[in-house]
């Protein structure tokens, strides 16, 4: 059996070019025999939607199409990033380590701290 793992970024509205890209395939792999793992990568939105309210509104919006769309649930774990601990140490913790020139030269870090 397969492992399968794909996350989509919920930077608002979800829109054809997710559905064409990441859903429809996703519908089609959660048939195939394969776990699959999908993600909805929030904590890669910080810098694009830092009010939080908006974020939280827009994972709330990208679950429930998620549901609607027919993955088959049986065999496909769906899951919000920031909501597991340590994936949430591996992509901020590493920026603590960056000398500090290089954090505020760099525009995708700067609004992450």
């Amino acid at each position: 059996m397969k492992t399968v793992f794909s996350g989509i970024q919920p930077s608002g509205l979800v829109h054809l070019g997710n559905l064409l890209g990441a859903i429809n395939n996703w519908v089609k792999l959660s048939n195939d025999e394969s776990k699959n793992y999908f993600c909805i990568v929030d904590l890669h939105s910080l810098t694009a939607m830092p009010d939080k309210t908006s974020l939280k509104t827009s994972i709330r919006d990208t679950l429930k199409v998620l549901m609607a769309s027919g993955i088959n649930m049986k065999n496909s774990v769906i899951y919000v990033q920031s909501d597991l601990k340590r994936t949430r140490l591996f992509v901020l913790d590493p920026i603590k380590f960056l000398p500090g020139r290089r954090a505020t030269k760099n525009d995708p870090i700067q609004g992450e701290i």
